[in-house]
């Protein structure tokens, strides 16, 4: 659905029934099975981690954001440490992971997506090599820089590949804004409870409104 639509019911059992069903058709229709749930918000209280719609929960997608927006750890800071010394991977993986999942289509582009993913792959392979010879991977890095030969030329390789795209996703930037006022602003679909609308005051407008005066 294009246009910005609100679904409001008046219980969560209802409101979990509808958004199951509408998470469960979006995971479907790309091959990244979570790319466009950046989307889709809930409000609800009973929902707790691991649960299937957590992905979607406002308050989870507020605390993912936050995390984004940090002026000193978040997406800007940690790509460019990890560009000018590869410290600290582990940092960017996490935000390649949960991109996907928490940033709307309106923002992450089908063509950026697929930079992460290979980037989010490499970075996998060069973690590996770096846990399995932590013991031995200052010898990658003499005195004079980095050592191109030796038995460490896949991590080398492995090392400029992950630069080489992480300087593709670089220009790629979501600013530093109110990790709710973001989630709802940008989100084409949100749930909620005829109690909860009161919350929707940051949300902007909608085009549609569906009531389901069901009481499940």
């Amino acid at each position: 659905m294009n246009c910005r639509t609100l679904i409001s019911t008046p219980t969560n059992v209802a409101i979990s029934d509808i958004t199951t069903r509408l998470v469960k058709q979006a995971s479907v229709l790309t091959r990244y099975s979570k790319y466009g749930l950046g989307n889709l918000v809930m409000l609800s209280s009973r929902i707790e981690e691991g649960d299937y719609l957590f992905d979607v929960l406002l308050s989870h997608r507020i605390d993912v954001l936050n995390r984004f927006f940090d002026p000193k750890t978040g997406w800007r800071s940690s790509l460019s440490s990890l560009i000018l010394f590869l410290e600290d991977p582990r940092r960017v993986e996490y935000y390649l992971e949960n991109s996907q999942i928490h940033l709307p289509t309106s923002i992450l582009s089908l063509p950026l997506l697929k930079c992460m993913s290979k980037a989010l792959t490499w970075l996998s392979r060069l973690n590996r090599f770096m846990r399995e010879s932590a013991k031995k991977i200052e010898e990658v890095f003499n005195k004079y820089g980095i050592d191109e030969g030796g038995h460490y030329a896949d991590f080398n390789a492995t090392r400029k590949k992950c630069i080489s795209l992480l300087k593709l996703l670089s220009s790629f930037d979501i600013g530093d804004m109110n990790a709710e006022q973001f989630a709802l602003k940008n989100a084409t679909m949100i749930f909620c409870t005829v109690s909860n609308t009161s919350k929707l005051k940051n949300a902007g407008s909608f085009e549609v409104l569906i009531v389901d005066e069901a009481d499940n």
